[in-house]
């Protein structure tokens, strides 16, 4: 089972742990530094089509639409030493919105090349700014990733998708649409509150 990587907040991995109602409303919300990562984005919204996915370049705001979602996709660059980018910082306090039933999966690009010793940083930046109630989605295993130092590692996974769009576009693309389907397919069998399938499905 893969890991939590908050006490705080309850991550589902990717297992079939009891049906739930099936969910319809995705939304996108990112922000970009040099428009990789709104590509990214799009690459899900495009893959998500079938659901009307909202899609939301956080610089331009964030309206009802996105905490209306019951699943929601939060991207971001590796920012400087190993942060998310700084208008998630100054978003923050929007993040509190998220509701309890929407369950949140994060994505984020990131470089061996520039960051080897803060690689994916901002994956668990942005994944630390998410409020207590939140349930995740979408971790994925750091293996086949090559990296001197990770911040948002823990214990063998990434609490999200790690985008290495610069080093192979083609295959980061198509990923990033397999990982974004996964979620969304997983965000359908999610076990009912009180269930006792649940704790077998929380990640510690």
């Amino acid at each position: 089972m893969e890991p939590a990587y908050s006490t705080h907040i309850r991550e589902i991995p990717y297992e079939d742990c009891g049906m739930s109602a099936i969910r319809h409303r995705v939304a996108i919300a990112y922000a970009t530094t040099s428009g990789s990562t709104r590509t990214i984005a799009e690459v899900i919204r495009d893959r998500l089509s079938g659901y009307d996915p909202s899609l939301a370049n956080i610089a331009q705001g964030i309206g009802d639409e996105i905490f209306d979602a019951d699943v929601l996709f939060l991207g971001t660059p590796t920012y400087g030493t190993g942060d998310c980018h700084y208008l998630w910082h100054e978003n923050k306090l929007a993040l509190a919105q998220i509701k309890p039933e929407t369950t949140v999966a994060i994505f984020c690009l990131a470089d061996a090349r520039i960051h080897q010793n803060s690689f994916a940083g901002g994956l668990a930046v942005l994944r630390s700014m998410l409020p207590h109630h939140v349930t995740t989605l979408g971790s994925v295993p750091s293996e086949p990733y090559s990296y001197v130092f990770s911040p948002s590692e823990n214990a063998g996974f990434f609490p999200g998708f790690v985008v290495e769009y610069r080093r192979n576009r083609q295959l980061a693309v198509k990923k990033a649409g397999d990982w974004a389907e996964s979620v969304v397919f997983q965000s359908t069998i999610l076990p009912e509150s009180g269930s006792e399938a649940e704790p077998a499905c929380t990640g510690g």
